[in-house]
């Protein structure tokens, strides 16, 4: 008698069991999302419409999708912006307005 073969690890969503990749954009959404919300709240945005969700591309890599409001948008903007790493944004989304800069 053979013994039995280990099947890879997995959670079960719904019935079906979930993949690597799968576990991987959870993993990543919530991360993201808990993240990225503590970054909106210590700088004063409150927005209720932060999404975070879990995405598998046409690739099969874990990927997520966000969605916020124009508030939190443009907070994020401003700080890529302020990094250096928004170097020439499109658009009206010009560096913010700062008193003595």
């Amino acid at each position: 008698m053979n013994p039995p073969t280990e099947e890879p690890r997995t959670q079960r969503c719904g019935g079906e069991r979930l993949s690597a990749e799968q576990r991987l954009a959870i993993d990543l959404a919530r991360d993201l999302r808990h993240h990225l919300g503590r970054w909106l709240t210590v700088r004063s945005v409150v927005t209720a419409t932060l999404g975070v969700s879990p995405y598998i591309d046409p690739a099969g890599r874990a990927s997520v999708l966000v969605r916020m409001d124009a508030g939190a948008a443009h907070t994020l903007l401003c700080r890529l912006i302020d990094d250096g790493v928004v170097l020439d944004p499109p658009g009206q989304h010009r560096r913010h307005d700062r008193a003595g800069s």
